[in-house]
């Protein structure tokens, strides 16, 4: 059979091999692949759930091929390795495609981008699955190699999970991991939510300013959304705001602020008296965030290019600092995460964030708040660089959370910190700290 040149199983194991190869985020990719755009609606959705699904899945299908191949698979270019797996995870996880249409077009992939020789070994091992179909078996919940194989992370980030909380919840954790997470959006601007609302938005119970978007691709049809009356942002991402309070007519500073999420909160909340210096150390994404921030109409932001370790300003009413972080509390949203971190990216991020966290302390006030907020759940990267904080700025005391946020999302510490197993929201930490009167 002849391929289509915009066949959506080429062009996903395409954008599997580019990101492998070449690191670039999946979702990078996508947004920049012509390919995809001339998708139809179902094509593109077929060809996301099977990308999205790698990724998330790529450890435990690698130990299900490695089954059907006696040896050399590790050898194996990255396009072969990945025709296996789009394969394998449409026979393993999608009930509604037929066999038949995975195993002649994979066959057919292999033969137009890698050899004839290697279209005869797809074809045998797929063969070879289907008449003799293995599965991974689920695994005890304290042997953690055989949990990092079969939910897919990598065993450096199961152990230190186990090693940090306990294994009690680790095996909700890894799971709500491997899940299609929802896209939420916040709302701007005061509006009626009439009926016509209901059509692409689902109010969220706890948090009254945020909607479920029904379907992603319905966002740019919501009422208002091109006026700038939303954006999207996770709750979980949100909590941070709610924590910093954000008063009417205050000055605040919003370090590492793209893409602008946080930066547009904050300006809807000090309202038109108020002022956003929205901080941003990369002029690419300071673009994205003036562009964002464009669309609301709102003229109280003022962005400017500048290290977030070293920009001074006149002390503020409060300062947030959205930190750079290891990202392992989003890990459900950003299938390619967890094989894009390795366990010495720590170190380093670490201690940009205790630089960060310091200069930050400088452009407080007397007696105004500094919110320090991550989308990872590693302690060294939370509760251990407030910890290492607060021990040499003792002009600082942390201000418990739950003055600001249910206590459902409280640590008993007075810290904020969401789950994606325990709150169907991304995972989030957040610590208010208030400056002493001097």
């Amino acid at each position: 059979m002849a391929l289509h040149k915009n066949n959506t199983r080429l062009l996903a194991v395409e954008l599997l091999s580019t990101n492998e190869i070449e690191g670039d985020y999946i979702n990078h990719l996508i947004e920049k692949s012509r390919g995809f755009q001339q998708l139809s609606p179902l094509d593109r959705a077929l060809c996301l759930e099977i990308v999205y699904g790698v990724l998330r899945n790529k450890r435990h299908l690698d130990a299900v091929i490695k089954n059907y191949i006696t040896r050399g698979y590790a050898s194996f270019s990255s396009q072969l390795k990945n025709i296996l797996r789009t394969a394998f995870y449409q026979l393993l996880f999608l009930e509604k495609i037929p066999d038949y249409a995975v195993l002649s077009e994979s066959v057919e992939i292999a033969k137009r981008t890698v050899s004839l020789r290697y279209a005869r070994l797809v074809n045998g091992v797929l063969r070879n699955f289907q008449r003799n179909p293995y599965r991974l078996e689920k695994p005890k919940d304290d042997n953690l190699s055989a949990l990092a194989e079969y939910y897919s992370h990598p065993e450096w980030l199961v152990k230190q999970f186990a090693r940090q909380f306990g294994k009690n919840e680790l095996q909700a954790f890894l799971i709500a991991n491997n899940q299609t997470q929802s896209v939420y959006v916040r709302r701007l601007k005061d509006m009626k939510m009439t009926d016509a609302f209901s059509e692409f938005l689902e109010p969220v119970a706890d948090f009254p300013r945020y909607f479920e978007v029904k379907s992603h691709s319905a966002l740019q049809n919501i009422p208002g959304w091109k006026d700038g009356a939303f954006c999207v942002q996770d709750p979980g991402s949100g909590m941070a705001i709610e924590l910093l309070a954000p008063q009417a007519g205050e000055t605040i500073v919003d370090l590492c602020a793209a893409p602008g999420g946080k930066t547009m909160a904050i300006s809807a909340l000090v309202g038109e008296k108020g002022h956003v210096v929205a901080v941003e150390s990369v002029k690419k994404r300071l673009n994205i965030l003036e562009e964002n921030t464009a669309k609301t109409g709102f003229e109280n932001v003022k962005s400017i290019l500048a290290d977030a370790r070293e920009f001074k300003t006149q002390p503020a009413d409060a300062v947030l600092i959205d930190a750079p972080c290891s990202g392992l509390g989003v890990m459900a949203r950003r299938a390619d995460l967890r094989w894009q971190r390795k366990p010495y990216d720590l170190k380093p991020l670490v201690q940009l964030q205790k630089e960060i966290l310091a200069n930050a302390a400088t452009l407080v006030k007397p007696g105004g708040r500094l919110v320090y907020s991550t989308c990872t759940i590693d302690k060294s990267e939370n509760e251990e660089v407030i910890a290492d904080f607060l021990e040499k700025n003792s002009h600082f005391t942390i201000e418990k959370a739950t003055e600001f946020i249910d206590k459902k999302y409280v640590t008993n510490n007075g810290f904020v910190r969401t789950w994606p197993h325990k709150h169907a929201i991304d995972g989030s930490f957040s610590a208010r700290l208030r400056r002493n009167n001097n």
